[in-house]
């Protein structure tokens, strides 16, 4: 059995390092994963603060993984917050593709690997994989 676990990370944009805070909001345990459930998490969420603090138009970016379910809940999300740009996350892409790579090509995997234990045996000083 397979649980799903959502978390709802918000931060305030800012070239400014110092005023860029990242805060754990919410966490939840979803019986599915399915683009309304995503949605429902994601307004949840953001009603954490209720709407006094922090309106609606506040909200500026989405970032998930390229799962259809979220683009879809993204895309709905973009409709009830006007001014929310939902993108995804390029490193999760490039770890799909890899894994895809990887069930196609075994070879390829093995050779790989066998790469890691040798650097994982080498001295300190050039170990890579660590």
């Amino acid at each position: 059995m397979y649980r799903s676990i959502a978390n709802c990370v918000i931060g305030i944009l800012s070239p400014d390092k110092e005023q860029c805070k990242t805060y754990l909001i919410n966490m939840g345990v979803l019986a599915s994963t399915n683009s309304n459930r995503i949605f429902q998490f994601f307004d949840e969420s953001m009603n954490v603060f209720g709407f006094n603090v922090l309106k609606k138009e506040d909200i500026q970016l989405l970032v998930t993984d390229a799962a259809p379910y979220m683009i879809k809940a993204g895309n709905g999300l973009t409709l009830l917050y006007p001014n929310l740009i939902h993108i995804t996350c390029l490193a999760l892409t490039l770890h799909r593709v890899s894994e895809e790579i990887r069930r196609n090509f075994p070879n390829v995997d093995i050779l790989i690997a066998n790469c890691k234990k040798i650097f994982l045996k080498s001295p300190k000083h050039i170990q890579l994989f660590k």
